[in-house]
């Protein structure tokens, strides 16, 4: 965890991890030019029909060394590539951003931390830009891909000549006709547990397997079981081209199943239509405001920070070093600053929520591993009253968690707007909505918009509100499409509301 080098190490030699993008994610595309100053397009390449081989390693890489001297990727390109056959593409990605051509040209006077030189008897295209390696999540080097035509992206790892090959030919070629394959159904909202009522944006990521162009699917949506909406989806999708269809936002409160059921391709009926679901669970929730928020540190105290805030940003409770704060994910190991905690302790920390609602708990680890660095660290929120009931918790392999939660029923809240008279239109908005309300009493009210990170995106300022009904229009032309939240707050408590922009 904790020295450069080690962790230069420590990411060669971790060979049997995953890099973070999925399997069978739409390969990301990239436009560069190699050291020769040759350009490369990914898409080009594969839309042409063949499969690209692409390492991604670091010249300081001893693994990534060994590998490009087994001549696996130099015997494939000069074989099967435009050296050979012509039926696939090689690329090496220099992946690390610190490394120049001296690194790659085996300089060691410039470069001492270089293996060799890596472009002598290279035949394949070398591209050192560490933008692509960004865009792919690469966690560790070398980290070799293969992407078929369909544009699907794969980890295969450091195979023979003969593997890489075997795994190449296994790439599909289209379906003769009309096909389909669903490759992922998800949705715009973060989370995987729903507190109070969540606007969701439904999408599913497709590509056209045949080799017909796909002019028309007709997909059902349903929510807990009920059809919500059917979308005859126009925009023509040529043969193995990706493609992601975006649904209108749904509301959906509690835990939730929602359901996609591709009926129809090109106006034929499907004899096995092709459904796809996602599932959401209701958020534990507190009916008393005093929290304990209990946790170990592993070996890195100094690494944890934690804030509890509501949906509109606001902390109400916070700890751990100053010098991490909540932005400090993924920054390395920090010095011990300001509110750091004991290494490979247990601490409990109390805290109140203020009124009904929605909340996050906010762990945050600078080195991103989470709290379980050669210590079994953990945390858990739960009611001070109830310990049984936990309401967030986790600890290995994190950066940056947000653990929602809810509020609900807490004796002694008075808010001074009538929850139930909350109403905003148009739901989805595009260049205004409107928030109705009814008011107990005359009051100041602090009306804010925050988006999905909780960042306060408008901030009306304190506006006097009659007792009765009251209403506030709201500028959304130059917010882009998401999901946001309106807030009205009073000395009393706070009332919120989520709706979505569509532009």
């Amino acid at each position: 965890m904790k020295k450069l080098l080690t962790f230069f190490a420590f990411l060669c030699l971790l060979s049997g991890l995953n890099a973070q993008i999925a399997p069978n994610s739409i390969a990301p595309n990239f436009n560069a030019t190699d050291i020769n100053g040759n350009p490369v397009n990914l898409y080009e390449i594969i839309e042409s029909g063949k499969p690209v081989i692409m390492d991604v390693s670091a010249t300081w890489c001893g693994p990534c060394w060994n590998y490009h001297n087994s001549g696996a990727l130099e015997g494939l390109y000069n074989d099967y590539g435009p050296n050979g056959t012509n039926e696939l593409m090689v690329v090496f990605i220099e992946g690390d951003p610190s490394t120049n051509m001296d690194c790659l040209m085996g300089n060691s006077s410039a470069c001492p931390t270089t293996q060799g030189n890596w472009i002598l008897d290279t035949p394949y295209p070398i591209i050192d830009n560490a933008d692509i390696a960004d865009a792919y999540q690469i966690s560790y080097f070398p980290t070799i891909y293969l992407i078929c035509s369909n544009h699907l992206v794969k980890e295969v790892g450091q195979l023979s000549k003969a593997a890489l090959k075997s795994a190449a030919d296994a790439c599909p070629e289209p379906k003769q006709g009309v096909d389909f394959t669903a490759i992922a159904f998800d949705s715009d909202y973060a989370f995987g547990k729903i507190c109070g009522t969540q606007s969701i944006t439904p999408s599913m990521l497709m590509v056209n397997s045949g080799t017909d162009s796909l002019k028309s699917i007709v997909i059902e949506l349903k929510v807990n079981g009920q059809v919500a909406q059917t979308l005859d989806y126009t925009t023509p999708i040529g043969s193995f081209q990706p493609s992601l269809i975006e649904f209108a936002p749904v509301n959906v409160t509690g835990a939730t199943i929602i359901k996609a059921t591709v009926k129809s391709l090109n106006g034929t009926a499907l004899a096995t239509p092709i459904v796809k679901q996602k599932s959401y669970q209701k958020a534990k929730a507190t009916a008393t405001k005093e929290l304990t928020l209990e946790f170990k540190t592993d070996a890195y105290g100094q690494e944890t920070y934690w804030e509890l805030l509501d949906e509109q940003g606001e902390v109400y409770a916070s700890g751990g070093n100053e010098l991490v704060g909540p932005n400090g994910a993924n920054t390395g190991t920090p010095a011990v600053g300001p509110g750091s905690y004991g290494n490979s302790q247990v601490f409990t920390e109390t805290m109140e929520v203020p009124a009904n609602g929605c909340y996050f708990l906010h762990m945050v680890d600078s080195y991103g591993d989470g709290m379980c660095y050669q210590a079994t660290g953990y945390y858990k929120l739960f009611e001070t009253s109830t310990p049984t009931n936990i309401l967030a918790e986790g600890g290995c392999d994190f950066a940056d968690a947000r653990n929602i939660f809810g509020a609900d029923g807490i004796v002694g809240t008075n808010n001074l707007v009538d929850e139930g008279s909350m109403r905003v239109f148009p739901n989805p908005a595009k260049d205004m909505i409107r928030v109705d309300f009814s008011m107990k009493t005359a009051a100041d009210v602090q009306i804010t918009v925050t988006n999905a990170l909780g960042q306060i995106v408008r901030d009306m300022g304190s506006v006097a509100f009659n007792a009765g009904n009251n209403n506030k229009t709201i500028e959304t032309a130059n917010l882009a499409s998401g999901i946001y939240v309106i807030n009205l707050r009073t000395a009393e408590g706070s009332v919120a509301r989520t709706f979505s922009v569509k532009q």
